[in-house]
């Protein structure tokens, strides 16, 4: 069945002339959590929030979802006007973060609290549900976006939806280049090594210099490039008022992406948040879902059957520890993962529960040894087989 609906979709396509790709996510009854990063590349304390996100953050808690807001007309990735949780950032010059909406600032420039506020909300039971739907059309660079609340309890008051567009591995070249106090003796008194980390601890920006160069070193992440909401701005578009269990509500957004933005590297982002007006008020983001743009490629030339789990991957590699394995799922069903030694012995097998489209499990390795290791995610009768190292 899956098999004849990529055949007529392809068959579409080829009448039409342009390529498309969709994909439906979901979050199902699973919690994910956004932060909301305030950022800018004058902010040459910013490279170390960027660092706790990747180090820290994802790593530990991957069912946590990243939006960069840039700031300052100086930068040319900032939108405009200027969003949100922002402003504190342009004050103090130390990156700022909103976890699901809630100010993370305070004031703090060393050990920021972001991860313990993303596993505090973590443990919360999520009020909605969130699936997303979106397709791209290749020939007009059009993506259009269906985000879909779906009330997991009856409750008392007014929500709405949003949806982000958001670009990966920006480079730091020219316009773009990131100040950097890590390592930097001219800097003075702003001189920091990591304030993530344990005391000493190094970053991995220290002594690249301000600005970071050569500009290999340094890529801007998770960019916010649109925010789609057409009457409420950060705050989104009303969706909900007073719903009762199974409520469901959609709003479609279209945004045609720049031609100077690299498709391949782009996310869209969906939401469901409480309804206000005015940042500072309380307007809690109950649940929110990504998916990479144009995940199942489809064109004129090619008819592909749908892999069941898509964009795979492992971090990190070399692992110690653990090590975590994330990959979208076309139809969640349960996943299983095998991991067998370089002689082909079964070290660990165990089954997850599909629980929403975004897969991603923390693997324990404490018990298992050095050495080159090969892990089978096996979902729907379909196996893929992802090569890592354990070094510790």
């Amino acid at each position: 069945m899956k098999l004849k609906f990529t055949l007529l979709l392809s068959s579409a396509l080829l009448i039409m002339g342009n390529s498309f790709g969709q994909m439906h996510v979901s979050t199902g009854t699973t919690k994910y959590v956004l932060l909301e990063e305030g950022t800018g590349n004058w902010c040459g304390y910013c490279p170390d929030g960027a660092e706790d996100i990747v180090r820290n953050i994802i790593p530990t808690y991957p069912h946590v979802i990243v939006a960069s807001f840039h700031n300052r007309p100086s930068d040319p990735m900032t939108l405009s006007p200027d969003t949100y949780n922002t402003d504190y950032t342009s004050l103090v010059g130390f990156p700022g973060a909103t976890i699901d909406r809630t100010n993370q600032g305070s004031g703090v420039s060393v050990g920021r609290p972001w991860d313990g506020a993303v596993a505090a909300r973590m443990t919360v039971t999520p009020n909605f549900q969130v699936d997303m739907k979106s397709t791209f059309d290749t020939g007009s660079r059009l993506l259009t976006v269906e985000v879909t609340g779906i009330a997991l309890t009856s409750l008392t008051g007014s929500w709405n939806i949003n949806a982000y567009v958001t670009e990966d591995s920006v480079s730091s070249a020219g316009s773009y280049s990131q100040a950097n106090y890590a390592g930097c003796v001219p800097c003075g008194a702003q001189n920091y090594t990591y304030f993530g980390g344990s005391p000493g601890d190094t970053s991995w920006y220290f002594g690249l210099g301000d600005p970071i160069a050569p500009v290999s070193k340094y890529s801007h992440m998770d960019v916010v490039r649109a925010v789609l909401a057409t009457t409420g701005g950060i705050y989104g578009d009303p969706a909900f008022t007073d719903p009762s269990i199974g409520t469901k509500n959609a709003i479609t957004y279209t945004y045609t992406i720049p031609a100077g933005y690299n498709r391949k590297q782009m996310k869209v982002i969906g939401l469901v948040l409480q309804q206000n007006t005015s940042a500072g008020s309380v307007a809690t983001v109950e649940n929110a879902i990504s998916s990479k743009i144009r995940l199942l490629p489809l064109n004129s030339l090619e008819v592909t059957p749908v892999p069941t789990m898509m964009e795979v991957t492992l971090y990190p590699n070399p692992a110690k520890n653990m090590i975590t394995v994330k990959g979208t799922l076309d139809n969640p069903a349960d996943t299983r993962i095998v991991i067998y030694n370089a002689i082909g012995q079964v070290v660990t097998d165990k089954s997850y529960k599909a629980n929403g489209s975004d897969f991603a499990e923390n693997i324990q390795l404490t018990d298992i040894s050095n050495g080159l290791y090969f892990m089978s995610i096996i979902n729907n009768g379909q196996s893929i087989t992802k090569q890592f190292v354990i070094s510790k």
